[in-house]
């Protein structure tokens, strides 16, 4: 019985009216109206929730103004509680509901809070690379970080203009962006900044785990002007780690 009810509360303080009833019926009397104080539950939970969605995202809190984006979260609220007792996780899925003109900001903004979030790793160095043997450098196998999110066909440079609590890096090859990277720097900072189609499918070939050349290869293909360049700017920004050879 008593699970039952608190499943009900769970249901009753997300938006479920069948377990809002279910929930006063079951309740003791008590000073505090039931009905009433089950109201200020699901207020707290809502405006709780409210103000994670709003950190995860500000640049669509602020594309949609408080009102409209309050409105959207609580709609996302009642949809899809949260699967897991971490706040850092609840967000998931909430760009597919915003409007189309803010879904890319969107998705930016969730590819930053997972970052920022990210689990730590060993970052792989200029320094380190130099003490590898020639002969095993085609078979390396390195890695994004996994702070690292690849966004093709989105501009990063509109976002960017909204998250000033950002680090923007330059790449170091101008054209046309083919999509966006986000990660967190080695100083623990969120950075960002535009891809080439060059970049992007380095960074593509390296985290299906191609080996260093393979990968090399695809994205010399795909149009990338300057390979140890390319190399060195992603060493140097802290997005490679080593995994071993798969092979003995």
């Amino acid at each position: 019985m008593l699970k039952q009810l608190q499943q009900a509360m769970l249901g009753a303080v997300y938006g479920d009216a069948a377990g809002f009833a279910r929930v006063v019926d079951g309740l003791a009397p008590a000073a505090v109206d039931p009905v009433r104080a089950l109201y200020l539950h699901t207020a707290t939970v809502t405006a709780a929730l409210t103000g994670v969605l709003a950190q995860a995202y500000p640049a669509v809190h602020a594309g949609m103004g408080e009102e409209a984006f309050s409105a959207l979260a609580t709609r996302f609220a009642r949809q899809q509680p949260p699967a897991l007792p971490v706040l850092s996780a609840y967000g998931a899925g909430f760009a597919e509901l915003v409007p189309p003109a803010l879904q890319g900001m969107a998705r930016l903004d969730w590819a930053a809070h997972l970052a920022y979030f990210a689990a730590d790793c060993q970052i792989f160095s200029l320094e380190a690379l130099a003490l590898i043997p020639p002969d095993r450098l085609g078979g390396l196998d390195l890695r994004p970080v996994p702070s690292t999110s690849l966004l093709p066909a989105l501009d990063p440079a509109p976002w960017l203009s909204q998250r000033p609590d950002l680090a923007v890096v330059i790449n170091p090859f101008e054209s046309p962006p083919a999509g966006a990277l986000v990660w967190r720097r080695p100083d623990l900072r969120v950075a960002a900044c535009p891809l080439t189609d060059g970049m992007l499918a380095l960074l593509n070939g390296l985290a299906a785990g191609l080996g260093l050349f393979a990968a090399a290869e695809s994205a010399l293909v795909a149009g990338l002007p300057d390979l140890p360049a390319s190399l060195a700017f992603l060493l140097n920004q802290g997005l490679l780690t080593r995994h071993e050879d798969a092979a003995p």
